[in-house]
């Protein structure tokens, strides 16, 4: 990059890169380092699929393919990692330069647009996952998996689990981890419910939200500590799933992250809809297999009144 344009563009407002047409950046302007939280080295020369969410891979394999018929795109929208783990909306302009094969992008961020996007998304995969839990082909299991993946989708550097609280109060049960190892999981199926038993056991105990921001420093985590450390997950946030009439707790909904920090409000209100939405398909299948079981029971008790008619007639 020429150094009169290079001064130029790291002393504008706006977002400037160049990659080559293998997706390399090659440049970053000052102000889109500092809105990620990069240096050069942490940015320059790397693939631009480093810092994207999955599911925008493939949307910009799409423009890299269509720049050779395409020159130009404008409001092309893509969410790129910061350095913090939080992506950023930005809308660019991309330019292909035929005489040198170089992709140059303009952008700007929508952070302001984000939240109201994240919403759309969590309402579209609420009444996408209520449609599941209405058919009886999905288990109760299967259906908060896919509300787990489309959670994780969303919040790309969350990673969150479900456990099912028993009858009797006393222990925690794996419903839904799909990003958790199975060793974790399997390590903390049947956890018994206490004062200092992590973050889900503990919510489930006090009946109330905890949020550990470092498991390495909190006492909560004192006897599963190394149990967890070897995955690199440094906080877990857990809210017990009350019942509708507030009598038990149903289970849990806990999210991890793999650096030491407290939720922000948008992962708040994230939160607080998805286990209210936990709560109606918990309670919604629970009442599901109730009602099987209860015409079972009556299917049979007809029978056997049937058969006992029957007798003295024969």
């Amino acid at each position: 990059m020429d150094a009169r344009l290079s001064f130029l563009f790291d002393h504008s407002n706006d977002f400037f890169c160049v990659l080559d047409r293998t997706g390399t950046v090659l440049y970053t302007n000052t102000t889109l380092r500092k809105a990620l939280g990069y240096i050069e080295s942490d940015i320059n020369g790397k693939k631009a699929n480093e810092f994207s969410r999955p599911a925008d891979l493939k949307r910009r394999e799409e423009l890299l393919s269509n720049m050779g018929v395409y020159k130009e795109i404008i409001g092309y929208e893509s969410r790129i990692k910061a350095k913090n783990g939080r992506y950023f909306n930005i809308k660019w302009s991309v330019i292909l330069n035929d005489e040198d094969d170089l992709i140059y992008a303009t952008g700007s961020s929508l952070r302001d647009i984000t939240n109201i996007q994240i919403q759309q998304l969590i309402l579209a995969l609420e009444k996408k996952v209520l449609e599941l839990n209405a058919s009886t082909l999905y288990s109760l299991s299967q259906t908060i998996n896919e509300l787990i993946k489309g959670i994780e989708e969303i919040f790309p550097d969350m990673i969150c689990s479900v456990l099912e609280v028993d009858e009797a109060q006393e222990k925690v049960y794996h419903i839904s981890g799909p990003r958790l190892p199975d060793e974790y999981c399997n390590a903390i199926n049947g956890t018994v419910i206490g004062p200092k038993a992590g973050s889900c056991g503990t919510a489930v105990y006090h009946r109330t939200q905890v949020i550990v921001s470092n498991i390495e420093t909190d006492p909560l985590w004192e006897d599963y500590r190394e149990l967890i450390r070897p995955y690199g997950l440094k906080a877990c946030w857990s809210t017990p799933i009350m019942s509708s009439n507030s009598s038990q707790v149903l289970a849990t909904f806990a999210v991890y992250c793999t650096a030491a920090r407290e939720p922000k409000d948008n992962e708040l209100q994230m939160i607080e809809r998805t286990t209210n939405i936990l709560r109606i398909l918990i309670e919604n299948k629970k009442n599901q297999y109730h009602v099987k079981d209860q015409n079972k029971r009556l299917q049979e008790i007809a029978s056997i009144s049937s058969h006992e008619l029957r007798r003295p007639v024969a």
